[in-house]
């Protein structure tokens, strides 16, 4: 760990964050990462380097500037690259940690009593030789309104869960260049969105109704109708499943997202959610993302995915406990990020 012990020690100014507020905001990006759980290199590498800078502060050391042999160290990784070549593809992620994570860290912070949380961040170097880009974890504090909602009573099956949205999913790669402004598709994206799928539902109800006419007029259009029959139901189905969660979209403003619309590694409960964005005092401006909702158990602190909620609960979306998905169901309020036991 020679490179470690190489990186410059900066002192804490009182005025932004205290020694115990930073330390706090450590914390709190460490139990958040631990609760979401992404186990890419990029998220591996944060976690390490998390992991040592709370050791360091832990023992009385000021918070540091790290540059990328310390976080090759940190991770514990060798190689032919160069360091600062190995960091770039996993800056190229962690630089867009807040878009990501933002709303969800000041969620769990607020609901865990934190004072504030931290995130990775970089300061470019100016170039020359020697000099080099430097990293570091900036705290951001938390508000009074918003630890004023943190719980303080015990856990126990009645308490109602609080979910938050920990994650702004990353899109396929076919719809990716849509969402680039902050995960979101609002204004013209945002219709572009919907063309596409009118497109296709304009597209099957052309063919399904051609298939219709060449059943009852087969000697005039086509010699084997049963063939068109069968394929006009498949593509009718497949349609179906295509297009209805934009239908629940419509209706219930969140659903859970089509496969198609999602990278491979982002597939399992992924929320499509239909809001107003936040500077539009009339709601009537909307904007779509993909999310994921989640929270905590209650009863047993394991957690909580959001998914569908199937014959039992149907047209709802339901938070079940990973650990025990049948038993412990909860509800989700969409605009009051909290549920209750579902009995």
């Amino acid at each position: 760990m020679e490179a470690l012990e190489k990186q410059e020690e900066m002192v804490v100014d009182d005025d932004l964050a205290s020694p115990q507020d930073y330390l706090s905001g450590l914390l709190c990006l460490q139990g958040f990462l631990r609760h979401v759980r992404k186990t890419t290199k990029p998220y591996r590498v944060l976690q390490a380097w998390l992991d040592y800078e709370i050791q360091r502060i832990s023992e009385g050391h000021n918070t540091s500037q790290y540059d990328a042999e310390n976080l090759r160290a940190c991770f514990g990784e060798t190689g032919d690259k160069t360091a600062s070549a190995w960091m770039a593809s996993t800056w190229k992620v962690l630089n867009d940690f807040e878009a990501a994570h933002g709303e969800g860290l000041r969620s769990w912070a607020a609901q865990h009593g934190y004072s504030g949380f931290c995130l990775p961040s970089k300061l470019v170097s100016p170039g020359g030789a020697g000099n080099t880009s430097k990293f570091f974890f900036r705290f951001i504090a938390v508000t009074q309104k918003q630890t004023a909602s943190s719980q303080s009573e015990a856990l126990t099956p009645d308490t109602p869960v609080q979910y938050i949205m920990d994650t702004q999913i990353q899109p396929a790669w076919w719809i990716g260049w849509l969402l680039k402004s902050g995960y979101r598709l609002y204004g013209w994206r945002k219709w572009l969105f919907f063309i596409y799928f009118m497109t296709i539902l304009i597209g099957v109800v052309i063919y399904v109704f051609t298939v219709l006419i060449s059943a009852v007029y087969s000697h005039y259009f086509f010699n084997n109708s049963t063939e068109f029959i069968v394929s006009a139901i498949t593509i009718g189905v497949c349609g179906w499943l295509f297009l209805s969660p934009i239908v629940r979209l419509f209706n219930w403003r969140i659903t859970m997202a089509p496969a198609l619309l999602t990278a491979y590694k982002e597939i399992d409960d992924t929320q499509l959610e239909l809001m107003s964005l936040p500077h539009d005092k009339n709601g009537a401006k909307k904007a779509i993302r993909l999310v994921r909702y989640s929270a905590v158990c209650p009863i047993c602190l394991g957690k909580i995915s959001l998914r569908s909620g199937g014959r039992r609960y149907p047209g709802r979306l339901v938070g079940r406990c990973e650990e025990v998905p049948a038993e412990h169901v909860f509800s989700f309020d969409r605009m009051r990020k909290i549920g209750v036991l579902l009995h």
